[in-house]
């Protein structure tokens, strides 16, 4: 019998990120773990990260970019690198007639429509991963791996009946590396040590931004780890921001974040993915959105007592920002009690140990 077959439906580039081509990476390592088979499908946008899915052992399909109309009603449309029918259509020859059991889309480009043409065409069972609730979904499964206090409530008018609805941030697929990392389960609210980390690309270099903030205050005795992607197109300006500072360490795509964070007193950093890792390693964080897609669980998460919310990046308001961001930092310095008590939220909020959605696949081959 020959072993399952899932296939993903996700991309990276420099303007969408890294964050769900490495969810799904997490997601796969859990199945190849079990004997399945991966396959990832991603469009071959400038910063894909084809190499990085080979590497991890996985199959990849790299799709050509083609030119997409911009329609006003469809925000994500230039994301998919296609109209929605020639993804499609792509999508299933890059299939090469193999017959998945899942698919599984993690894109804001993705709707029932695509849902629905892949599962006839397929007969596979469809897993969408979204985190907005702005488009309606046909698929069997959906996760929603957000900070949303709403909850299954707000898909109720966007998935169809029958369709298993998973919400809440211990949903989200963990690299291996945060399952077996031990979160932090006291706090002193004492910051000895600073993660800031903006993502895999972090084009508006809003890292740059928040380690001014921090210079700004001339605390030498706080130890930073500054990470930034492979991708990251302002390393050399943060380099030399850094240079000479002996208490900033910068790491360029590191093994081991889980255990930096674990070692961290406090974290300045944006929304998606990475916001769920340090929540995980119980790490209480200060949060700029930079990009829209960010602000709905981050401004959720702060609604919490998990967070606190710095606002959105704006170019025109960056000197505002780095007052804003140091400001913060010496409130939080001055009163110790703040943290502990952001620090106790996330523990509340997001449970030590996650759900693994492997499992529900599993469950469903039987």
């Amino acid at each position: 019998m020959s072993a399952p077959l899932i296939a993903f439906r996700a991309d990276a580039s420099t303007f969408i990120g890294t964050g769900h081509v490495m969810r799904c990476l997490a997601f796969a390592s859990d199945l190849a773990a079990r004997g399945m088979k991966c396959l990832f499908v991603c469009r071959a946008h400038q910063g894909h990260l084809g190499a990085s899915i080979a590497a991890a052992g996985h199959e990849v399909a790299l799709l050509p970019p083609r030119p997409v109309p911009m329609k006003q009603s469809e925000p994500y449309a230039q994301w998919l690198g296609a109209d929605i029918e020639t993804d499609i259509d792509d999508f299933l020859k890059a299939l090469a007639d193999r017959k998945p059991d899942f698919v599984i889309a993690d894109h804001y480009a993705i709707d029932r429509r695509w849902e629905s043409a892949v599962a006839q065409a397929t007969r596979a069972r469809i897993i969408a991963i979204d985190g907005l609730a702005n488009r309606a979904h046909a698929c069997d499964l959906l996760i929603d791996p957000s900070f949303s206090s709403d909850g299954a409530e707000r898909w109720r008018d966007l998935v169809e009946p029958g369709c298993d609805v998973r919400t809440g941030p211990h949903y989200a697929p963990l690299r291996r590396e945060f399952r077996e990392t031990p979160r932090r389960t006291s706090r002193d609210g004492i910051i000895r040590r600073i993660f800031i980390a903006f993502g895999g690309v972090d084009e508006p270099n809003a890292s740059g931004l928040a380690l001014e903030a921090l210079l700004s205050l001339h605390r030498p005795d706080i130890a930073v780890d500054l990470v930034l992607g492979a991708g990251n197109p302002n390393r050399a300006t943060l380099e030399r921001l850094a240079e000479g500072q002996t208490n900033i360490t910068l790491h360029v795509a590191p093994e081991g974040i889980a255990a930096l964070m674990a070692h961290a007193d406090l974290a300045i950093g944006a929304g998606g993915t990475m916001l769920v890792e340090q929540c995980r390693m119980g790490l209480p964080a200060l949060l700029l959105s930079i990009a829209d897609n960010q602000t709905p669980s981050i401004r959720a998460l702060a609604a919490q007592g998990g967070g606190v919310d710095l606002g959105i990046y704006a170019e025109e308001q960056r000197d505002a920002l780095r007052q804003k961001i140091a400001n913060t930092l010496a409130e939080l310095l001055a009163h110790p009690e703040h943290l502990v008590a952001l620090g106790m939220q996330i523990a509340r909020l997001m449970p030590p140990s996650a759900v693994s959605v492997a499992d529900l696949i599993e469950r469903g081959l039987r």
